[in-house]
């Protein structure tokens, strides 16, 4: 199946995101519906994230090109904001954005340890100072309806870690949210090991519905969190028949870990009424976990690993994470946000590194009878 293939959802549901009616009677296909390609003013050299506004526009975050490139729903390029810098409205190492219902983009700076706040015609608002920030390599933000931030990561105390915290409008820091700790079981680490492997590993992204329920996707294993101030938690977790293994290389020059491509869960986001849960398959096979030097696997990867394939699972749930449907998109693609009218936004690399924009729509049809796929199988025949 290439990029341009259907995929295909089967939704036994009675609505999806109160945009389209489905029932047992209909079937849903996600259908490639616009590409965004690099132009002469448009560099992509390293997408971090996306998101869209209440108008549709796209919005794209380059965290090597400090920037992020604004597109209307057509696919026109508008303007950008952000630069690179340290100054007001400036961004270092940018990794994460979010869009509120009035259309003010916060991004979330890992280089300047602060979040940067823009209005919906792209001025520059304020810069909120984060009072305690979280360490790690996994950081996502999102805003509640109060105003209150919500940043995932690696935070300490005295006893223990958390992969999430909440701050008030100001970025004052409230408090983190208790949930059990992810045991890596996949992976035997030593002592000195476990650290390492824990702050590259732990973090994630997470989402916040109408509710203000919170819905935190763990980036490895696959665990996800829904945290209500009503009913508390409550943690699924999903197993599923591709490879989550991280490709982990013990190297003597470094004297620790390199950490290459491995599945994860890569963006939790809302689809209407609907979560999301995406996940950037990396399934391969080999036992690269021996003392190698990194520069040696750079230069000749295929002896340690050998890369079946790549592709991105769509996980769908409801609001309350009961499994309803999943969707694959072959490929290397990240898809990372929803727009307004119930289209998919992901991001795809080619086999030269080229980074383009992809959106896709579902499209709905009636379910074939057995008597018509009985046909359809006789004339592939």
């Amino acid at each position: 199946m290439n990029k341009m293939s259907s995929i295909l959802l089967f939704l036994p549901v009675a609505a999806l995101a109160s945009l389209i009616s489905l029932d047992e009677e209909y079937l849903g296909k996600l259908r490639l519906d616009m590409e965004i390609k690099e132009a002469p003013d448009i560099h992509f050299n390293k997408i971090v994230d996306i998101g869209s506004d209440p108008k549709a526009n796209i919005y794209v975050l380059d965290s090597k090109e400090k920037t992020i490139y604004i597109f209307n729903e057509g696919g026109k390029y508008l303007r950008r904001i952000g630069r690179p810098g340290q100054g007001p409205g400036e961004l270092e190492k940018p990794c994460s954005l979010y869009i509120d219902p009035r259309g003010n983009v916060y991004v979330l700076d890992d280089g300047n340890r602060r979040i940067e706040v823009f209005d919906n015609e792209s001025h520059y608002l304020k810069s909120i100072k984060v009072s305690v920030f979280p360490e790690g390599s996994q950081k996502r933000i999102a805003v509640n309806h109060k105003g209150n931030i919500i940043i995932t990561g690696r935070f300490r105390d005295e006893k223990s870690r958390f992969p999430i915290a909440t701050y008030s409008p100001e970025g004052e820091f409230i408090k983190t949210i208790p949930l059990p700790l992810i045991e890596y079981d996949a992976v035997k680490f030593n002592d000195r090991d476990k650290e390492r492997a824990s702050e590259y590993l732990s973090g994630g992204s997470v989402c916040v519905d109408k509710n203000d329920i919170v819905f935190f996707s763990h980036s490895w294993p696959y665990v996800i969190d829904r945290v209500s101030n009503d009913d508390g938690s409550v943690r699924i977790k999903r197993k599923t028949g591709f490879n989550w293994i991280p490709v982990i290389f013990k190297t003597d020059r470094m004297n620790g870990m390199l950490f290459g491509d491995f599945t994860r869960s890569k963006k939790i986001f809302l689809w209407g009424d609907f979560i999301v849960n995406a996940i950037s398959v990396y399934d391969w096979e080999g036992n690269p976990r021996k003392e190698i030097q990194s520069r040696k696997f750079a230069a000749n990867p295929e002896k340690y690993i050998k890369l079946k394939e790549r592709y991105c699972v769509l996980d769908i749930f409801s609001n309350e994470l009961k499994y309803i449907a999943s969707g694959r998109i072959d490929g290397n693609i990240n898809i990372l946000a929803s727009d307004g009218k119930g289209r998919l936004l992901g991001v795809r690399q080619d086999d030269n590194g080229m980074q383009s924009i992809e959106r896709y729509s579902l499209m709905i049809s009636n379910r074939p009878s057995e008597k018509e796929r009985n046909s359809d199988d006789r004339r592939e025949e």
